[in-house]
């Protein structure tokens, strides 16, 4: 972050590259450069003496000075470990180059640990995307990252990876200065132990599985410590990026949401950025005061979006410093031109009709977004009849606490008319941007303005809350009165709807008609005459009750059980209007059925073996609505026709038609043969089939005729419920159907029984 500096105290960046800024690296516990060039071992530089021995490993030109060449056919450095000690932290760096081709997924760039194929404690890894890192004691590898901005680290060229674990500090993987993984602190980190180290090969050699690296190795160093990203950046060669100001986004004047987007390349892992703007003199007009922009996405990598402010509108000179970190150095962009506008300013003009004579009061509004120092002119301009002239001036003056300025006007009365005008505010010179209002139009007339037809927000006209929403729509209104006759005018500014609390209501004895009176008030001070309106006061709830049984209907059947759950509603006043059903299922939450309906009853199928629970309640036109009335538990069942329930006497035999309810029908031609069942329940349906050859039975409940079914139809249907007998009690019954052996046609099926307990 930048901060904001005063003008007389910036200097500007310099216009070459400088060197880095200072950093402390702390001494290596091995450095191994490769610079022999010949010979099976390789010198460590620090005082350790951690000496390396070369394994199939050939020696080529390094990043710097020499190098060594992995084959990836089982090529390898061995380091010994002996003495080597690493506490609470580890760091380890060295370069890396492909040989013309990606290496094979998982080949050892480093292991260190105890030799054994697996046995390694952590190492770093290549793959055909990026580098894999293993935490010590992991067992797993912990990242697979990809050199990221779509350049691959296998392209041919040097890169320089860092590799810090830690039992205390957020393990981290760095490729050229820039971190690309980053994981937990390891608290198993080991301490105080010897590890032995291979480069570009298993530890345990070429009798493992592991892939051996395919490329060049140079550098090896080792500290005993935590490197900061800094440190790091300071082992690499210097670099002095190009700097340079992308378009930005609009610029406004006094505005502190600026965003200047500056571009480095490449693309920096650290350091900070800020910007300058002067005009031609070199008068410096805006700084970064923020090193990010709020509010705006994340930039993609080498963009910096940097926030800006400039106090003044017009066009400048804007150059970007890039601050210098390892092992970047510092640059700078070339002068920019760049666009700073006027602040935008919205202007509202407000006039009130009057009658003639009448002074013509104006006020404008001026709204700046923002509340700093807000200066300028406002001129009321008259545009009646298409020409323009000033009529009256007037100064901004701030509101306080408030982003709008005022300005205010009185005009001397004028002849009967209508009248046109504009305002027009002009700012601060390259700051506020000029503006002007949407035209308004002044009727200067001694008649009030039309007035429409009053409605309620309710319809139809039936009320019974506390507050009534009344739609008077009128021309010209100021204030709108609502009252109920007799009663005092409840007045308010004209707004539609009108808002009117019926506190009086509190004391209305019964329900029933009212009338509300309504009366306007227009901007020149004159009062219409009354409009009124009458309304149905409805304040009580409607009323519901369940039939208390459901009737089992004579229709088609398919093993469910065909009902009607039924009830009664009533509304004194406005009448009911609709009805909601809900149903719990074995003693499950309630779920809806139906919700506004205007019938009865509905019709329902009902599984066998379940039990069913219906609750209804109704509400009236006016919106009360009642509570829930509850059905009594309905357990539907069906019997088919070789139940036990079922008690056969006289001749009776079976026929198997496939559309039968189950795979057959018990079924007579003998006049006098019954078939009774005893139950305890209230609703009983017997299951038939119908059709020309099909005669008549006579049913008989404790034993009284109680009615004669006749089973004839023109063509033949199966499963059909050809009579029901519902009670208003539960109790126990016995129902008999018993063949009337009809003349010519004297069949009778039974297909089954369906009862309602």
């Amino acid at each position: 972050m930048v901060a904001w500096l005063a003008a007389s105290s910036v200097t500007a960046a310099p216009t070459t590259g400088v060197a880095a800024a200072t950093v402390t690296v702390p001494d290596p516990i091995v450095r191994i450069g490769f610079d022999e060039g010949s010979g099976a071992t390789a010198d460590d530089a620090a005082p350790g003496g951690h000496d390396a021995t070369l394994d199939g490993a050939s020696w080529v030109s390094g990043q710097s000075g020499g190098g060594l060449r992995f084959g990836g056919d089982g090529d390898r450095v061995d380091i010994e470990g002996d003495g080597l000690h690493h506490v609470d932290a580890l760091t380890i760096s060295l370069w890396v180059r492909s040989s013309g081709a990606d290496p094979v997924d998982g080949a050892v760039i480093f292991e260190a640990g105890t030799a054994g194929c697996g046995a390694a404690s952590f190492g770093i890894y290549a793959t055909a995307d990026g580098i894999v890192m293993k935490p010590p004691s992991s067992g797993v590898m912990a990242w697979d990252p990809t050199w990221y901005g779509g350049i691959d680290i296998w392209d041919g060229d040097w890169h320089h990876l860092a590799v810090v674990w830690g039992a205390l500090g957020t393990d981290r993987l760095t490729v050229d200065g820039f971190q690309v993984g980053a994981g937990a602190p390891h608290p198993n980190f080991s301490l105080e132990v010897d590890d032995d180290i291979s480069l570009g090969g298993d530890l345990a050699g070429s009798a493992c599985a592991t892939p051996s690296f395919r490329g060049d190795i140079d550098d090896l160093r080792i500290w005993s410590g935590y490197l900061d990203r800094e440190q790091i950046g300071s082992l690499m060669p210097p670099v002095t990026p190009t700097v340079s100001l992308s378009t930005p986004e609009t610029l406004v004047a006094g505005s502190s949401s600026g965003c200047v987007p500056v571009v480095i390349d490449p693309a920096p892992p650290a350091g900070s950025v800020r910007v300058q703007i002067r005009d031609d003199d070199g008068e410096l007009v805006g700084l970064s005061y923020h090193s990010s922009c709020p509010y705006h996405p994340d930039p993609p990598m080498g963009t910096i979006n940097t926030s800006v402010r400039v106090e003044r509108a017009g066009t400048f000179t804007a150059t970007a410093f890039y601050e210098p970190g390892a092992p970047w150095l510092a640059a700078q962009s070339d002068p920019t031109p760049i666009v700073v506008q006027r602040y935008p300013t919205s202007v509202r003009l407000f006039m009130a009709n009057v009658m003639p004579g009448v002074p013509i009061e104006a006020d404008v509004r001026v709204s700046f977004a923002d509340t700093i120092e807000r200066t300028g002119t406002v001129s009321l301009v008259d545009t009646t009849g298409g020409g323009e002239t000033i009529v009256a001036t007037a100064g901004v003056e701030g509101l306080v606490g408030s982003m709008d300025g005022l300005a205010e006007f009185t005009l001397p009365g004028r002849a009967a008319g209508e009248y046109t005008f504009e305002a027009r505010y002009t700012g601060t010179p390259d700051l506020w941007a000029p503006s002007e209002s949407d035209p308004v139009t002044v009727d200067v007339d001694d008649t009030i303005g039309e007035r429409g037809p009053i409605t309620f927000g309710i319809s139809p006209t039936y009320w019974h809350g506390d507050v009534l929403d009344v739609y008077a729509p009128a021309e010209h209104a100021l204030y709108v009165e609502v009252r109920e006759p007799g009663g005092q005018w409840f007045r308010q500014g004209y707004n539609l709807p009108v808002i009117y609390p019926f506190d009086t209501f509190a004391d209305t004895p019964a329900d029933g008609p009212i009338t509300i009176e309504v009366r306007w008030e227009d901007d020149g001070g004159r009062m219409s005459e009354i409009q009124s309106k009458t309304l149905l006061l409805d304040r009580t709830d409607p009323t519901v009750s369940s039939s208390g049984t459901a009737v089992i209907r004579t229709t088609a059947t398919s093993g469910t059980v065909p009902v009607r759950v039924g009830w009664s509603a009533s509304d004194k006043t406005s009448g009911v209007a609709s009805s909601d059903v809900q149903v719990s299922v074995n003693g499950t939450s309630y779920k809806a059925v139906t919700s506004g309906t205007t019938a009865t009853g509905i019709g329902q199928r009902l599984a066998t073996g379940d039990s069913f629970k219906y609750r209804i309640r109704t509400r009236d036109k006016a919106g009360n609505l009642s509570g829930w009335a509850y059905d009594r538990t309905l357990k539907p069942t069906t019997y088919n026709e070789r139940s036990s329930i079922l008690r056969y006497s006289g001749s009776w035999a079976y026929s198997y038609p496939s559309a039968a309810l189950g795979d057959r029908v018990r079924t007579t031609t003998t006049a006098g043969s019954k078939a009774s069942v005893t139950f305890t329940g209230r609703s009983y349906a017997w299951i038939a089939t119908t059709g020309p050859t099909r005669g008549k039975a006579a049913i008989y409940v404790g034993g009284t005729k109680v009615a004669t079914v006749d089973l004839y139809a023109p063509k033949t249907t199966y499963r059909q419920v050809v009579f029901t007998k519902t009670w208003t009690t539960t109790a126990s019954r016995t129902v008999t159907i018993r063949a009337l052996g009809t003349s010519g046609r004297p069949r009778i099926d039974i297909d089954g029984i369906l009862l309602v307990r």
